[in-house]
């Protein structure tokens, strides 16, 4: 990167890390998919900016058969602003209460951390990216 702002984005992005591995904070959906979801109102009406809602749809994705959840951590570059207020703060706040009773009302969120997708992907030396699998896969079901 050779503007200001986006070196200073690429520096902060190689001194950073990993705060946690059930906080996710972006996600990639396929428009097919988000209508299938949509449809079968398979997503509750969660509150923008409450907790839970990230750890129910990862958990809700890693355990539907026909979908593949790629971990991006190691190679998408996303930075979070890290908050004045204690961390687990906004945990206490009324969006995020009613997200976690809506979560646990509609299946919880087991499996729904980064490290529970079967997939993730690494950046090589050479800048290019492959598609890890977290664990063999069984040789028959």
């Amino acid at each position: 990167p050779d503007g200001g702002w986006e070196r200073d984005i690429w520096k902060m992005s190689r001194l950073g890390s990993v705060f946690q591995t059930n906080a996710e904070d972006y996600f990639v959906v396929s428009r097919a998919l988000w209508e299938r979801l949509w449809e079968k109102a398979a997503v509750p009406p969660f509150v923008l900016g409450g907790v839970a809602f990230d750890n129910w749809f990862t958990g809700k994705m890693n355990n539907m058969k026909d979908v593949i959840v790629v971990d991006g951590t190691r190679t998408v570059t996303c930075l979070h602003q890290n908050h004045d207020s204690s961390i687990k703060h906004s945990h206490t706040k009324p969006k995020s209460v009613y997200n976690t009773n809506l979560a646990n009302s509609h299946g919880s969120w087991s499996r729904g951390t980064v490290t529970d997708c079967a997939f993730f992907t690494r950046r090589h030396v050479d800048g290019t990216l492959s598609l890890g699998e977290r664990w063999p896969r069984m040789l028959y079901d």
